[in-house]
Formats: C-alpha cells, sequence, structure tokens
C-alpha cells in the first residue's frame, strides 16, 4: 500500500509539475482530483476511518470556525434571544443555560468543569453573561423615566412608589419602525387606513413582590395580526410597585391621556412613510376600566361600563342593548357623564357640612348615583378614550367558566 501511494504521488508529482523541493502542486491537485471524482459517499466513509482527517484536519476546521461562530453577530443574536425566549430568564437561569448548553460533569469528579465536545471539538458557546449584560446595556432602547423622580414629587412619602415608564410619544415611533423593518409588507394588516397603527393600551394590578401589589401598562400594535396574542408582541410602558389605583398611577394615567391626544393628531416621518397612530381598544379588565371610567366598582346598581343595565331588569331576557330608540339598554354618553360627576361633586360638598360619619356618608353618595339612573362618580380619568373600551374577552370568558362550574357544583352537592 505504501508503494502504491509512492508510486500515485510520484505520477501526480509529474502530471502537476511539481518538484521535490515543492511538492505542494502535487498535494493540491491529488486533493482537487478527490473532491471532484470521488462521490460524497465514499468521501464520508474514508475521513471517517482516518484518525488524521478526524482529530487533525476537522478539528483544525471545526475550531476555527467554532471561535469565529462565538464572536460573530449571530452568536450575539443567538444569545439574545436565548436570554429574553419566553420572557427575561435572568443573571441565574442564563448562566444555568450557558452552562448546560456546552459544559459537562467532571466525570473524576474533579471542580473543573470540562467543555462538551463532539468529535474532539468544543461546542461553539453562548456569550458568557457579563459580555451579554454589558453589549445589552449598549442598546439605545429611549428613556427610561423615573417613576418616584416624575410622578412622586409632590406626594406624601407613604405614597412614593419606585418603577419606570416610557413617554408614549417617544416610544410609539420606535415601535413602529420595528414592526416596518422586521415584518414583511403583507403581514401588516392597515384596516383600510393606510399607514395607520391602530394602537391597543391597557393596563392592570397584581398581587407581587415586597409590596404584595404591582401595575403594569403594556402597548401593542393590532395591525400585526393574530401575533398579538403573544406576549412577546405587548410592550411594557408603565411597571412599578403599586396598585393600579394608586395616585402615582393617576398622575400616568393624566399624563399619556395628554399624550394620546396630542399623538392621534400628528403625523410622524418613519422610514420614509408618514405613519400616524390610533388608539382603537382600551382592553382591561371590568375592575379596571370602572376605574378608567371614573365610575363606582361592578357592584354597583347600574353595573355595566358599557351601558345603563340595571339590576332590576337585568333578568328581562327580552330587552336589547343599542343606541337606537328601540333598544331598553344604551350606551353611556360621555357628556351625560360628565354632567352627573358634577353633581355628585356638587351633592359629596353639601354632603361635609353634614355630621354624618364616613359610612354613611359613602352610601348616600352610592344612593344619590343611582337615583340618577348612572354609575359615574367622577370625570373619567382617561377623559374620551373610554368611548373605546371593549369587554376584556379573557376576562369575560374566566367569568363564564366561572359561572358554569359554579351551577355544576350546586348541581353535584
Amino acid at each position: 500500500m505504501a508503494r502504491r501511494r509512492t508510486e500515485t504521488f510520484d505520477a501526480a508529482s509529474e502530471i502537476h509539475g511539481a518538484t521535490p523541493e515543492n511538492p505542494l502542486p502535487t498535494s493540491v491537485g491529488l486533493l482537487d482530483t478527490v473532491e471532484k471524482k470521488c462521490s460524497q459517499e465514499v468521501l464520508v466513509k474514508f475521513m471517517s476511518t482516518s484518525k488524521k482527517f478526524k482529530n487533525n484536519v476537522f478539528s483544525v476546521i471545526f475550531k476555527t470556525a467554532s471561535d469565529n461562530f462565538e464572536q460573530s453577530e449571530a452568536n450575539k443574536l443567538r444569545s439574545i434571544a436565548v436570554y429574553y425566549s419566553k420572557g427575561v430568564m435572568g443573571k441565574r437561569k442564563y448562566r444555568s443555560t450557558y452552562r448546560c448548553l456546552s459544559m459537562m460533569r467532571n466525570p473524576n469528579g474533579k471542580s473543573k468543569t470540562p467543555r462538551i465536545k463532539v468529535l474532539s471539538n468544543p461546542l461553539p458557546r453562548l456569550l458568557p453573561y457579563n459580555k451579554l449584560a454589558s453589549m445589552l446595556n449598549e442598546i439605545e432602547i429611549g428613556t427610561l423615566y423615573s417613576v418616584r423622580d416624575t410622578l412622586c414629587d409632590d406626594l406624601e412619602c407613604g405614597e412614593k412608589v419606585d418603577g419606570c415608564y416610557r413617554k408614549l410619544i417617544e416610544f410609539l415611533p420606535r415601535l413602529a419602525l420595528f414592526y416596518l423593518s422586521a415584518l414583511p409588507a403583507s403581514d401588516i394588516d392597515w384596516f383600510n387606513e393606510p399607514y395607520t397603527f391602530q394602537v391597543a393600551i391597557g393596563g392592570d394590578g397584581a398581587p407581587f413582590g415586597k409590596f404584595d401589589q404591582s401595575c403594569a401598562w403594556l402597548v401593542s400594535f393590532l395591525n400585526i395580526g393574530h401575533k398579538i396574542l403573544s406576549s412577546e408582541e405587548n410592550f411594557l410602558i408603565f411597571g412599578s410597585n403599586c396598585s393600579e389605583t394608586s395616585p402615582a398611577v393617576a398622575k400616568y394615567i393624566s399624563m399619556i391621556t395628554k399624550e394620546i391626544e396630542e399623538i392621534e393628531k400628528a403625523s410622524f416621518n418613519i422610514n420614509n412613510m408618514v405613519i400616524k397612530f390610533k388608539f382603537a381598544e382600551l382592553p382591561n379588565d371590568m375592575k379596571m376600566l370602572a376605574y378608567l371610567a371614573g365610575e363606582l366598582p361592578n357592584s354597583a346598581k347600574y353595573f355595566s361600563t358599557f351601558g345603563n343595565v340595571c339590576n332590576d331588569g337585568v333578568h328581562d331576557v327580552s330587552k336589547t342593548f343599542g343606541p337606537a330608540a328601540t333598544n331598553a339598554w344604551k350606551p353611556w354618553d360621555y357628556k351625560q357623564q360628565l354632567s352627573i360627576a358634577n353633581k355628585v361633586r356638587v351633592f359629596k360638598t353639601k354632603l361635609t357640612k353634614k355630621p354624618v360619619t364616613e359610612q354613611t356618608a359613602r352610601s348616600k353618595v352610592t344612593a344619590f348615583i343611582a337615583g340618577c339612573k348612572s354609575r359615574q362618580e367622577f370625570d373619567p380619568p382617561i377623559g374620551r378614550l373610554i368611548d373605546r373600551a371593549h369587554a376584556d374577552p379573557l376576562h369575560v370568558k374566566n367569568n363564564a367558566c366561572q359561572l358554569i362550574h359554579k351551577q355544576m357544583l350546586c348541581e353535584a352537592i
């Protein structure tokens, strides 16, 4: 076999014009011939049994490619995708994932963790957390404002809370640029209003963290279709360790109400297109909607934010809801809501001059509002935007399931 190799090499040297001092043309010629003339099956079968190819040649090629990949933009994006996949991982979980993907337990029980290897080659690693954190900090995401510094300056010490928020007028154009750059034009539904993004905005509170309560506001575009169902397509614009009805949140709502008015009147030049924004939906649960509408809670006699449905006639299935004169139940009129809120303010002022307990005063206020055939107590903090509110299907479904489970439980008992 050795003699045949020598004869083959010598013959190839004559063909390719190599010399004893420079055999490179022969080597290149032979390899080129093998590459072009041999099938992939033959190459795989031969090279798989060759220790030189497996342990030396492929190892050098793969290690070079692996090192280049670890430093590449693709690996940086891969690391970011892992960190933000299905919610933010956090430092500990990312480091654990980093180790699991590229390290293994030392079988000898030594403290140093060896790399996972395939054919003697270590697998490419994610970015280490410290490098990932540095890179994320360098990404321009716009300005974040402190809730404590900007919304709590005139509040009592006990009412001050921590958190951050974005200004809509800064964030929405940035978000629009992201979608216009990332999505093909066919994936954006303009709803017969070209280059107008339909915005959904809403907030809610939940038990969480040190103070057992938190509040978040999210924004999203309806134009992206079913993608809006994903939590990854709803973006946080406000987060704080407070309830949804705290003074800081009230000031934030007042601020974004003014912003929304300005944004809807303005046009924005984005990607050489004139873009407009329209706030089309206010998806919130019924408790939050009652707060945003300046209304009594859902336990009131007139319990709906959407119309003058009363507990006294709610069981009459022959009645209908709508704006027509023939409808028994009609949507609330915004001007009428403001008028009743003003009457309630006057009534409260008169009530403060009477020697009644706080509980009695509250009962009189709710009775007065019910007597006005309304549920309105204050001016809507969100302004006329409350007319764009609709029932949140998630909570409606939950309530329906709760009702049927309750009835099934009664039957079972």
